[in-house]
Formats: C-alpha cells, structure tokens, sequence
C-alpha cells in the first residue's frame, strides 16, 4: 500500500470514529479533532481516556488500569477536563 493510500485509509477511519463518537459521546469529540492533527498530546490522552471510560469523566480519576501508558497522566477532577489539563501522578 502506498503511503497516500495509506494516509486516506487513516483519514476515513478517523472520519467514521467522529461520526461514530458525535452520536455516542460528544464531548469526546473536539478533544479527538485535536489530537487527530497530531500537535495535541493532551487532548490525544483527554480523549483516549475519556473514550475507554465511555466518556464519564469521574471514573477517569478513579482509573485501575495501572498498566496503561496514559494512567499516570489522566485528567484529575472536573477542573481538570473543563481547563483541558491533566495531572501527573508520582508512581508507587
């Protein structure tokens, strides 16, 4: 596969993912755009986050999947997602 055909496969699978998240959960939605252009770190962990929680912003403060690379970056409280920031947690 060619990398412009390549690049199109990757474009419409994102498409489909927004369309899919703008029905299921839209305030996924503005975060996945940003990090789609691939200059938003932040917004790429906000949504991943946000999305395996099935968008319920608490439970992602409450996260037990310790083996996740994002778990010691997720967002941290209400402030936390409505700044758009996340915080750091110190390992054990």
């Amino acid at each position: 596969m060619s990398r412009n055909a390549n690049r199109r496969q990757i474009a419409r699978q994102r498409a489909q993912k927004l369309r899919r998240m703008e029905y299921l959960a839209p305030e996924i939605v503005d975060y996945l755009r940003r990090a789609y252009t691939g200059r938003d770190l932040r917004s790429a962990v906000i949504a991943h986050c946000l999305e395996c929680m099935r968008a319920h912003q608490g439970l992602v403060t409450l996260c037990s999947v310790y083996e996740c690379p994002f778990w010691e970056y997720r967002l941290e409280g209400a402030a936390g997602k409505a700044a758009g920031t996340t915080t750091r947690r110190k390992s054990k």
